[in-house]
């Protein structure tokens, strides 16, 4: 059998790297985690399904994960799997030779999507001792397979549609990510806006079925309905049309990569003006003679780095933008909890998922910006203008994140705001018996406020010292799913011990983890900042030290391996 020749290359390329190897060893042993877990959930509570123990823990817990794969596969794969080839220059050979586009595209996907579809694999054995431990059906575990490997299809196709349309990796991550959002909660926003239309110009009450399969559009429906025993989901209609969008999705990318491949690789001219969208929003920003002066103004006068980071103003509209998104397509979805289940379990666990997800699309956003504009100084050679000139460290620091303020403090004050109203939900819901749940909902806006205080300073160091395209994802491991990783197999020991109180257990040990996770980042990194930052900032590291550099690696010194 003969391989296209850029499919070759492509795989040769990334055999040579460590993290394509040794992210299978840690998917299987998060995966072992997991079902360390599932097995203490089953022995602790004594569930049982006809007679047997039941393999519900292991399925949903192993399932959970493998759909967080599949959805961040875009992002550990295909974000910049195009976009380096423009930096590099060597997009342009490449359409030198006889090759077409849609074999560029073709040869890109597979070698990543080879990679993912080992990691989901390294899932497998362990999903299966679900199937052994009983109250899980044959049938349940291929439509879950079918659902997590349509969402990495998904995933990686927007993640290589994203690459082909910006060059710097960072913009590559944040274009990714509205458009993963588009993907997973596009149906519910839209169905948001429609019940607000509704309850605006009709009023009364919205009839039985009334557009219901707009909440179907999204990965979530596929998952939830491989279940054959789940009550009240759509399991035949609600599974394929969830699937089938996802599939459509990731199909739609594909064609639309492969369409612009071909008009992207030159480097075009710089427009002089803006036009369209943008000088659209230039006008509505400063509409009056004076303004655009006077804003400059202000922010000179504050710091001049501050200027320099925060005059793309419109980036911090876009994240009220989407958080407002995010609300109203969570006004849609719990609408629909609350017409198909009223019951207060239901309700309790739809509010505390919603601030759990803002939360984490106010980090990721966090941790994608921060390391940023450090990461495009040091490309660019601005970074070392900036250090010819009169500023202090301390004052470029400052003026960094002066911008990194400006533009997440209202959001995160905001989703604060709306964290106190799920407070007096939550003590409405459960009148007599909310202490543990209101102490989790403030335990979790603490850690919004120490996550995005840690994921500040480390993005602001992992830029300085040369994060590359991997600056996001490594912040983000570092912070959100490090305490998650030291967590599980405490919990796991904590249950197998026994001695009761395993909620108090769990809510003491997710405290401690995550507040020193934080605090111990977030001061290790300003520590480093003040102490190394002009040392940092001038050196060019062939490599990243430490061993998150070491597995993030993506290419040894010298020539692209193929290139």
């Amino acid at each position: 059998m003969t391989v296209p020749p850029i499919v070759e290359r492509e795989l040769r390329v990334a055999s040579r790297l460590p993290w394509t190897y040794w992210l299978r060893v840690v998917v299987a042993t998060s995966g072992l985690l997991a079902g360390c877990l599932g097995l203490a959930i089953t022995q602790r509570q004594g569930l049982v399904t006809n007679g047997t123990g039941s393999g519900e823990p292991i399925y949903y817990l192993v399932s959970i994960l493998g759909l967080l794969l599949a959805g961040l596969s875009g992002f550990l794969f295909t974000t910049d799997s195009v976009s380096v080839e423009k930096r590099e220059g060597t997009l342009g050979l490449l359409f030198l030779t006889d090759l077409r586009s849609h074999e560029i595209i073709l040869g890109k996907f597979v070698a990543h999507a080879l990679a993912a579809l080992y990691c989901q694999l390294a899932l497998v054995p362990i999903l299966g001792l679900s199937l052994l431990m009983g109250g899980i059906s044959m049938m349940d575990c291929v439509r879950m397979a079918a659902a997590l490997l349509v969402v990495t299809f998904a995933s990686l196709s927007l993640g290589l549609l994203a690459s082909i349309l910006t060059r710097e990796v960072q913009r590559a991550v944040g274009l990714n990510t509205l458009l993963e959002m588009g993907v997973w909660g596009g149906g519910f926003m839209v169905y948001g806006v429609l019940l607000l239309l509704h309850y605006w110009r009709v009023g009364g009450e919205v009839p039985d079925g009334w557009n219901d399969w707009l909440l179907s559009l999204n990965p979530v429906t596929a998952f939830m309905a491989s279940r054959s025993v789940l009550p009240g989901m759509a399991r035949t209609s609600g599974y394929l049309l969830s699937l089938g969008f996802s599939g459509g999705c990731g199909v739609v990318a594909l064609g639309l990569a492969t369409w612009w491949l071909p008009r992207s690789w030159q480097d075009r001219e710089t427009r002089s003006s803006r036009r369209g969208l943008s000088a659209w929003l230039q006008r509505l920003r400063f509409s009056r003679p004076g303004m655009a002066e006077r804003f400059r103004g202000r922010l000179l006068d504050v710091n001049p780095v501050l200027w320099l980071s925060a005059r793309h103003w419109i980036r911090g509209w876009l994240v009220w933008g989407v958080v407002i998104g995010v609300l109203v397509s969570f006004m849609g979805l719990g609408w629909e909890v609350s017409r198909r289940d009223d019951s207060r379990a239901a309700m309790l666990a739809f509010l505390v998922w919603s601030a759990l997800v803002i939360h984490l699309v106010l980090k990721s956003w966090m941790a994608n910006e921060a390391p940023r504009q450090f990461l495009e100084d040091r490309a660019t050679g601005a970074m070392e203008l900036l250090l010819t000139t009169s500023l202090t460290d301390r004052e470029i620091l400052e003026g960094r994140w002066r911008a990194l303020r400006r533009q997440f403090l209202g959001p995160m004050v905001a989703v604060l705001v709306l964290d106190t109203i799920l407070l007096l939900g939550v003590a409405a819901i459960e009148p007599d018996d909310s202490g543990y749940s209101l102490a989790v909902a403030l335990l979790s806006m603490v850690f919004l406020v120490l996550d995005l205080w840690a994921i500040g300073w480390l993005g602001l160091w992992v830029g300085v010292s040369g994060g590359g395209r991997t600056a996001a994802s490594s912040v983000m491991i570092r912070i959100v799913v490090l305490p998650v990783v030291v967590w599980i197999p405490l919990m796991a020991m904590s249950a197998v011990g026994g001695g009761g109180g395993e909620s108090a257990r769990a809510f003491i040990l997710w405290a401690v983890v995550g507040t020193l996770n934080s605090v111990v980042w977030g001061a290790w990194s300003r520590g480093q900042l003040e102490e190394r930052f002009r040392e940092m900032a001038i050196r060019r590291p062939v490599t990243r030290p430490g061993v998150l550099g070491w597995f993030s690696r993506n290419e040894k010194p010298g020539s692209r391996p193929g290139a």
